[in-house]
């Protein structure tokens, strides 16, 4: 098992994962196993070394996140295959994932215009309202303002003429202020509850 686990930190191994999570190349019937793949390696506790030996791979998280540069509809069980990964980065290594996101200018922006994917919308939602450590969420919520993702969100329904592109986007805002309004932490926080109650 260790030598499995450790074989799978090479990068040309590392980049080979990333493509099998995000281009369907495959036939349909082979989508289960893929599945139970992706599954079994990031839900598993055991293998943290995995997500970590990706996101220190600048350019094969590069190679991941361009999966959001699609400006097609996206396919749902891929996205979920996605979100799936990018969530237990989230979850396990926090403040390193969301420092590689604020360092990628159109990421916030891409996740937002693919906003009625409910996969996305939930990374979407995971990600702004997220209970980051105290040191750090006067960052997040400043990276928040930075990028107007709060304007850009309400943009939605007049940018998208898509009825669940504006539901997601209406389930999104609710969350926000419910989150930031229970968090109250700083005035920053309140800047960007205000942001959304204008």
């Amino acid at each position: 098992m260790y030598f499995f686990i450790k074989s799978l930190f090479k990068p040309e191994i590392l980049k080979q994962l990333v493509d099998y999570i995000i281009n369907e190349k495959e036939e349909k019937e082979h989508r289960f196993t893929k599945i139970r793949i992706v599954d079994g390696l990031f839900k598993n506790s055991r293998l943290n070394q995995l997500e970590y030996a990706l996101l220190s791979k600048e350019d094969i998280m590069d190679h991941l996140i361009k999966f959001l540069d699609n400006r097609n509809t996206l396919d749902p069980l891929l996205s979920s295959f996605f979100c799936k990964v990018i969530s237990a980065f989230i979850s396990k290594f926090c403040t390193k994932t969301i420092s590689y996101f604020k360092k990628n200018d159109n990421f916030l922006d891409n996740l937002i215009y693919h906003i009625e994917t409910s996969a996305i919308m939930d990374l979407l939602n995971k990600i702004l309202t997220i209970s980051y450590s105290n040191e750090r969420i006067d960052d997040a919520y400043k990276w928040f303002q930075s990028t107007n993702v709060i304007i850009k969100i309400v943009n939605v329904f007049n940018t998208s003429d898509k009825v669940k592109a504006h539901e997601n986007a209406a389930i999104l805002l609710i969350n926000l202020i419910n989150s930031y309004r229970n968090a109250c932490i700083s005035d920053t926080n309140l800047t960007i509850l205000d942001e959304i109650e204008r």
